[in-house]
This record gives structure tokens, C-alpha cells and sequence, in this order.
């Protein structure tokens, strides 16, 4: 089963210049151990603002990012 994030993860726009590694983590987290990811673990754990407290900024970002992109996907029913 392949992570819901996967269309929306702003992780593969960071790794643009590398795409070995971009394949190896789709492949080994977003589409096998993606509970064990991250970013997969805080979007979970999110209740619209109320972030960890020890959360990386750039990953909070990224999730509000991913949040948005799911909402929009939703509206327009893909």
C-alpha cells in the first residue's frame, strides 16, 4: 500500500537534482514503510496548528504544504 501523501509530499521538490535517491525513498518509505516516515508521522499527529513543539520548521512547512495540496486535490476530485 502506497503512502496518501505520496502525490502531494513536497519532499521529491528538494531532491529534484537527485533522482537515485529521490526513487530509493519512494520506494522504501512511500511505498513500503511509509509509517516510519516523518513527515507521514506529523501529518497524522496534526490537528490544523498545533505542531510538536520540537518540530523542524522546514517540516512543519512541508506538511501545511501537503495539507493544502490534499484539500485542493479533494475539491476538485482527483
Amino acid at each position: 500500500m502506497a503512502c496518501q501523501l505520496l502525490d502531494c509530499c513536497q519532499l521529491f521538490k528538494n531532491l529534484e537534482n537527485f533522482p537515485r535517491t529521490a526513487e530509493y525513498i519512494r520506494e522504501k518509505l512511500c511505498l513500503g514503510d511509509y509509517e516510519s516516515c516523518s513527515r507521514f508521522r506529523i501529518f497524522k499527529g496534526y490537528d490544523g496548528g498545533n505542531a510538536p513543539l520540537d518540530i523542524d520548521p522546514n517540516d512543519e512547512e512541508a506538511v501545511k504544504k501537503v495539507i493544502r495540496c490534499m484539500k485542493k486535490k479533494r475539491r476538485s476530485g482527483d
